[in-house]
């Protein structure tokens, strides 16, 4: 397993988290024994936070961050039948799997954002392949996603339900909806 600091920001707002890989099982954000999210208004507190963590070491020279505003803005200037830069597709993707990650941390992912739903999964998809990794783009080629009105739809329907979801367990993330970037 190896943890991570994850800064989460919207502005003059900023959040940090542990964020958990545990290799061999989805990821997901640190809580405590009793289910509460490990969420520090400071990079010092999450430092002294994690000190008080038996048995984790934190890799606090690496770690993550996200703008949720921008992703919420990336999410909301979706066209369709419009390409997606490599830059939104990142957002994206970034944003995507910071809220699917939250939700399975507090126990609220449910079927409400099932991956495995067929069109759920085409879209995620194509979200990853428009960020170019080299690890699965071939040298010379681009993929740049065209997403459908059904496909954002879609997505911007699962990703409200689920954030909402999320800041009924965990309120202090409301400064990051959409409606408060």
């Amino acid at each position: 397993m190896d943890v991570y600091p994850f800064e989460l920001t919207s502005g003059p707002r900023t959040k940090f988290l542990l964020w958990v890989n545990r290799h061999d099982e989805p990821d997901s954000f640190f809580c405590s024994t009793g289910g509460r999210l490990l969420l520090c208004a400071s990079f010092d507190d999450l430092r002294h936070e994690a000190s008080k963590i038996e048995r984790v070491a934190v890799h606090f020279d690496e770690g993550g961050r996200l703008d949720i505003a921008t992703f919420w803005k990336k999410l909301k200037n979706l066209r369709a039948g419009r390409s997606a830069s490599i830059e939104t597709c990142v957002v994206l993707l970034d944003g995507w799997n910071l809220i699917e990650d939250l939700a399975r941390s507090i126990d609220v992912l449910g079927n409400s954002f099932d991956r495995s739903k067929k069109k759920t999964q085409m879209i995620y998809e194509k979200i990853v392949y428009g960020c170019n990794l080299p690890s699965i783009t071939p040298d010379g080629r681009n993929y740049t996603p065209v997403l459908s009105a059904t496909d954002i739809t879609m997505l911007r329907s699962e990703v409200g339900r689920l954030w909402s979801a999320i800041i009924g367990r965990v309120p202090q993330l409301k400064e990051f909806s959409a409606t408060e970037s």
